[in-house]
Order: structure tokens, then C-alpha cells, then sequence
């Protein structure tokens, strides 16, 4: 039977093998630190970020969407979207069925969108909504209407556009439509 032979490295050797070891994995942390993708922008932190091209649901006095397409589309269903006035909505436990934050970055101003379905009745939407604007100073505009499903209201304050859909449903059910738009007055009002 042939034993083999066991080669055993002089101390200069082994430190040798253990310097070379050591610096290649040195030199792989540092490729991964270097080029690890860095962490994704999201606006706000837990925001899914997409490019879009939508458009806004508001319109000038020409009858034209007002402001262009978006820069960015920030989408966060289950949430208010950032810088959407969170003394608006006053029911608890609601489940947004759409949270958007679309910003407009060459004309200045951010359209902000929530849609839920309300425990209210349609009665006491529309009343509770009408309240909220004269108790915070909205300046109710003559595009707001009703009819016997929907009603609209479209208000301004201090440079700011906000318009108010309550919808019934079929099934009986009321669901609202809350587009805010900030620093976008003059999306809203119409001109003689």
C-alpha cells in the first residue's frame, strides 16, 4: 500500500497562501461595496415610483387637460399620498382603493388623488364635505354640481385646487373621489 506523501509548507510559504487568500477577499467586498446598485428613490419612502402618461382630471377654460403630462406618477394604495391634506377625511378604517401623487415639475404644482369606499350615506358625505369647506376657508366654486348619483365640488384656498366627487354605487354603497391640487389654482377656476 502506498501512502502518499504529505507536503507541509515552511512558515513562509503559509503566510504566503494566507496573504493571497485574504487579499482577494478584500478585493471582492470591495467590488461589491463599489458596485452594489444603491437604494431605490421613492417618493414617499415606501412609494412604488413609475413613469406615466396620464393625465388630470381637471381642465382649463379651453375644455384641454390643464398642465401636461407628469413628471413622475408616486403610487401608494392603502395610504394618503404625501402632502395630501390629512384633516379632510375624518372616518376611520378606510382601505384606499387608489392613492396617487402625480408632480408636475415644469408647471409647478402636484395633483394628489385618493378614492375610497365611504361608511357614510351620500347624504352625509355631501353635507360633511360642504361643512369642511367653510370651516377651513375654501372658496366654493360655480363648476361644483349635483345630480340625484354624484355631486361635485370644486373649491380653492391660498393658491390650492381641491375637487370633491361623491358617487353612489349600485349596491348602494357611496364612493368618493378626492383630487387635491397643490399650488394648482388656476387648473381649477375658469375664466369669462
Amino acid at each position: 500500500m502506498v501512502i502518499p506523501k504529505i507536503t507541509i509548507f515552511s512558515g513562509k510559504k503559509i503566510w504566503l497562501v494566507l496573504v493571497s487568500v485574504l487579499a482577494l477577499v478584500l478585493i471582492l467586498v470591495l467590488i461589491i461595496i463599489l458596485f452594489r446598485p444603491g437604494p431605490k428613490v421613492s417618493y414617499p419612502e415606501s412609494a412604488n415610483t413609475a413613469q406615466s402618461s396620464l393625465v388630470p382630471v381637471f381642465e382649463n377654460e379651453t375644455g384641454s387637460p390643464a398642465g401636461s403630462i407628469p413628471s413622475t406618477i408616486f403610487s401608494e394604495p392603502g395610504f394618503l399620498p404625501f402632502g395630501f391634506p390629512t384633516d379632510l377625511i375624518r372616518e376611520r378604517g378606510l382601505e384606499f382603493k387608489q392613492s396617487t401623487r402625480e408632480d408636475y415639475l415644469t408647471e409647478g404644482y402636484s395633483h394628489l388623488q385618493v378614492v375610497y369606499e365611504s361608511g357614510w350615506s351620500y347624504d352625509r358625505n355631501k353635507e360633511y364635505f360642504n361643512d369642511y369647506l367653510k370651516e377651513n376657508n375654501w372658496q366654493k366654486l360655480d363648476t361644483s354640481y349635483e345630480q340625484s348619483d354624484h355631486a361635485v365640488i370644486d373649491a380653492v384656498k391660498d393658491g390650492d385646487g381641491l375637487r370633491i366627487a361623491v358617487v353612489k354605487k349600485d349596491n348602494s354603497s357611496v364612493e368618493i373621489h378626492l383630487s387635491f391640487r397643490k399650488n394648482g389654482r388656476n387648473t381649477l377656476e375658469k375664466t369669462e
